[in-house]
């Protein structure tokens, strides 16, 4: 399905408020040669029926950026932009991997943020619609939580900016223990994580995600989970590449002269 090399990257928030990535040419120095390049979910903003228009032009900005150095640009949606293609998933690798945003490990999507008792709320509506084989199938499962995701669209009214992302931020801080249930979830992650590949893919020994702005690698249960992290500040960023037989995770580097890959932090033949 995706032409080596196949690079993987998630959560680059383009034009949200506090992204880092300003602009879509920013990344340029992450996209291979030819190959194919997989935007794993919130690539862009998209959340309010406003932003959605400026969420495509940033997306299409993305896709010709691929495009002139030779490279395919897949994207699969994240609960920031379900709107950004009808791909919720991928499977590489003769199935040993699989990509897929993240958010689909946590019923309420984001349950440490205000927002998740709405998510999870209509999350459940759509599964009690749902018949045994459509709660078993993964497309229909990744499908569901997106349309889930989509509630918020009636809670975004305005454009994102620098003001209501403070109030939101206020919003996760406000009691102060919030921020421990963050902590929680990271925490939770890498082995809901496993036991999602073990259901929905068994034969699976990797799992590609984002989603939680948290940047790591963990081995459980004979299975390996990847978050690639996100692009705003004081957190960790990854990348994946998967090019002749093995697939690396890499270090970014950057903002100063641009994102560019790092050091390899894991490798693995596939």
């Amino acid at each position: 399905m995706s032409t080596e090399p196949i690079v993987i990257l998630s959560d680059l928030h383009v034009s949200h408020p506090l992204s880092l990535v300003r602009r879509a040419d920013a990344v340029a120095g992450l996209l291979p040669e030819g190959g194919t390049v997989v935007f794993n979910g919130d690539s862009v903003e998209m959340r309010s029926t406003l932003d959605q228009d400026s969420g495509r032009a940033n997306r299409e900005r993305l896709r010709a950026l691929c495009e002139a150095r030779g490279a395919r640009a897949l994207f699969l949606t994240g609960n920031h932009d379900p709107l950004v293609s009808d791909l919720h998933h991928l499977d590489l690798c003769g199935g040993q991997v699989l990509v897929t945003h993240g958010d689909i490990l946590f019923h309420d999507c984001s349950p440490w943020s205000h927002e998740g008792a709405f998510i999870g709320a209509e999350h459940t509506r759509l599964l009690a619609e749902l018949d045994d084989a459509g709660r078993r199938d993964l497309s229909t499962r990744l499908r569901i939580a997106k349309q889930a995701s989509r509630i918020m669209e009636g809670f975004y009214t305005a454009r994102q900016s620098l003001f209501s992302v403070a109030r939101n931020i206020l919003l996760e801080v406000i009691p102060p223990w919030r921020p421990l249930r963050i902590l929680k979830f990271w925490g939770l992650a890498p082995a809901l994580g496993a036991n999602f590949a073990k259901e929905f893919r068994p034969d699976a020994r990797i799992l590609i995600v984002g989603h939680l702005h948290h940047a790591g690698i963990w081995h459980l249960d004979g299975r390996t989970v990847i978050n690639t992290g996100c692009y705003f500040p004081l957190v960790g960023r990854r990348m994946v590449r998967i090019e002749a037989g093995r697939l690396d995770v890499l270090s970014i580097r950057g903002p100063a002269g641009g994102w560019r890959p790092g050091r390899v932090l894991f490798s693995t033949a596939v």
